[in-house]
């Protein structure tokens, strides 16, 4: 026996988890960076758009009555004078500005919806980083161009072409889709993964918040160019951080895949037909994301007919009461819900994902019911403050279809997420928005009743899921950070079935 060598041998796989850990938590934290400037530049100009719109309107409309060249007075003066127009003039430029909102979002989500089919398989060919600059600098162009149009007053039709090279990088929810599969890269299987993609959610509602309260004011002091101006430069910055700062999560596999590059789009179905890349029961799977459909329907569509609602009568808000409000509802809901959520986690450890979503679900319903009502401010704010559950159901139904989904299929997974989320975009706006212009003349809020039906079915189908689910009873037993998954390797996934009878 060699008396050099040591009685106790060094741990070196301790170690090299430790390291993993450690570089885990700072991707995250870069990721918790990227994701707030993403989200303040595009809500920055998105809160923009419906108001532009609206006021880009009218004053076309004034120009057309006055003879007055449009191009040399467009303000946002029409958003303060609700009750000095007649309702029949109002109401026809919120139809107007409706449909021009149907157009963007066909142009944009409906080219964006063939480029996520592939991005989601490519994130598990190529890795994350490469098309995490692409969409980034693909939505910078983009920006300029809307900056351009703006600036120079152009017609709506180049604003809605611009929108369409927004769609050819996948919009934001290829920024989004690339950014959960970098964390369920760095996180465990068991509540770590939902929670931190409610703390992925509550950062994009911080920078909700700080663009809707900037947002009211600015366009009153500046008009509308300089928020898509700022817009812009915060995009520029974004991929430039991403590129120098940002390390790959994900190893490509030695063995290069054989499927042809135009053959990749097929490989979103595979999950729905192969049971092998599913840990639980496929019809499970499945009903999952319809029920996230069902969520993200009205969730998606809201926000333009919603600032178009409270611009109008009885309401007449100015810009700065809506971004108040948006703001002070968004707080509520992200960092509201995002408490609740580790407080349910850390105290009702009994308390299943299955049963916040119900509740997720019932809040949903309570806010478009008390919207649909609303004849005054004050029930308006009494909805807000009932959403405080509502966007807890898209993180908890995402995490649970990601711990059912094999590690090396989480970027295919994740496209089918957000495909169901451009679709729900896509169809939501073309049926809420012609909707909202039906019925705008009989009464005002049926619209809300209308959105409120599909968390509705959402719910009763989660009934049916939770209850015949199976004739086993499954449970986890999972070693919270212990290691963090390693993307190449499908052998690293800590959790051990046991199954009663």
């Amino acid at each position: 026996m060699d008396e050099r060598l040591p009685l106790i041998k060094r741990d070196n796989s301790s170690l090299q988890q430790k390291k993993i850990s450690h570089k885990s938590e700072y991707t995250k934290a870069k990721l918790s960076l990227f994701v707030m400037i993403n989200y303040f530049a595009i809500e920055f100009a998105g809160l923009t758009q419906p108001q532009y719109i609206y006021s880009y309107l009218e004053n076309a409309r004034e120009s057309n009555n006055t003879s007055v060249d449009m191009h040399n007075n467009i303000s946002s003066n029409h958003l303060n004078n609700c009750f000095n127009k007649s309702s029949s003039s109002a109401d026809e430029s919120r139809e107007q500005a409706s449909s021009w909102t149907w157009y963007i979002s066909l142009a944009e989500y409906g080219v964006a919806f063939p480029v996520l089919f592939y991005i989601g398989p490519l994130t598990d060919r190529i890795g994350r980083k490469p098309l995490l600059l692409y969409n980034t600098v693909m939505v910078f162009i983009a920006f300029v161009l809307k900056t351009i149009v703006v600036y120079g007053r152009f017609p709506l039709q180049y604003y809605v072409a611009a929108s369409a090279i927004e769609g050819l990088a996948g919009t934001p929810f290829a920024f989004n889709l690339i950014n959960h599969a970098i964390i369920a890269d760095t996180t465990t299987l068991g509540n770590d993964r939902p929670l931190m993609m409610m703390v992925y959610d509550a950062l994009l509602g911080l920078g909700a918040i700080c663009s809707n309260i900037g947002t009211g004011y600015l366009i009153q002091l500046l008009g509308f160019t300089y928020l898509y101006l700022a817009s812009s430069g915060l995009l520029l910055i974004l991929p430039i951080l991403i590129l120098f700062t940002l390390e790959e999560t994900w190893k490509p596999p030695k063995e290069k895949s054989k499927t042809s590059v135009f053959k990749l789009p097929i490989k979103n179905l595979t999950l729905c037909f192969k049971r092998q890349h599913v840990s639980n029961k496929l019809g499970y799977f499945i009903a999952n994301l319809f029920i996230l459909l069902l969520v993200l329907f009205p969730y998606t569509s809201i926000s333009s007919i919603l600032t178009l609602f409270l611009l109008g009568e009885p309401f007449c808000w100015t810009s700065e009461h809506i971004g108040w409000y948006n703001a002070g509802v968004d707080f509520v809901k992200y960092i509201g819900g995002t408490t609740m959520l580790k407080i349910m986690h850390s105290c009702c450890v009994w308390l299943k994902d299955e049963i916040i979503i119900v509740f997720a679900m019932l809040s949903s319903i309570a806010y478009l019911i008390l919207m649909g009502f609303s004849n005054n401010d004050w029930m308006v704010y009494g909805a807000g403050s009932a959403a405080i559950f509502r966007v807890l159901s898209i993180p908890l139904l995402k995490a649970t279809l990601s711990r059912k989904v094999n590690p090396t299929k989480q970027g295919v997974m994740f496209s089918n997420v957000y495909l169901f989320e451009v679709l729900s975009v896509l169809s939501g706006t073309t049926v809420f928005n012609n909707i909202y212009r039906q019925t705008l003349n009989i009464y005002r809020g049926f619209i809300f009743f209308v959105m409120a039906g599909f968390p509705v079915c959402g719910l009763i189908l989660m009934g049916f899921v939770s209850c015949f689910d199976s004739t086993t009873i499954q449970k986890e037993l999972v070693i919270e950070k212990v290691d963090i998954q390693v993307p190449s390797s499908e052998n690293d996934v800590k959790a051990v079935q046991i199954t009663q009878i």
